[in-house]
């Protein structure tokens, strides 16, 4: 007989020295290459039911762990797909800011030459006394007029 906890502790090292140490089998002609326990049934009620709030305790927590590890991989999906996103928003914004920096460029660009065609036009018109304005007076002209 062997004390339950000891057994438990020692279960390998227990069924080792009982089964495969002994000479009971090689007496016999029989070669134990391997042992396994199938049951175990304890004599006591009480240790029994003890027995079993240990492995039910064991099970539970168990499942608890395995219940924790796919929320925390349910969360962790979660990030990774929050974070992807966030990046995609980046991506879009720098795109749209491209594209609000060209169309800002055109737009000076067109505004630009309108001004320029208006100055070159006013700088070659002639004055009353027919000599043209030129780009300085055209110049003077456009800023009082742009007020």
């Amino acid at each position: 007989k062997i004390k339950l906890m000891d057994f438990l502790e020692s279960f390998n090292s227990v069924i080792r020295n009982a089964c495969l140490n002994d000479d009971f089998y090689g007496k016999r002609g029989v070669e134990l290459l391997s042992v396994e326990v199938l049951k175990f049934e304890c004599q006591s009620d009480e240790t029994n039911r003890i027995l079993q709030e240990m492995i039910k305790e064991t099970c539970d927590r168990l499942k608890y762990k395995e219940r924790q590890r796919g929320e925390n991989e349910v969360s962790m999906a979660r990030l990774e797909g929050e974070i992807a996103e966030e990046k995609r928003r980046e991506e879009l914004v720098e795109v749209r800011k491209s594209h609000m920096k060209t169309e800002a460029r055109i737009e000076g660009e067109a505004e630009g030459a309108r001004i320029g065609a208006f100055i070159t036009k006013l700088a070659s018109t002639k004055t009353e006394d027919g000599s043209t304005m030129g780009f300085e007076r055209a110049m003077r002209v456009y800023e009082t007029q742009k007020q």
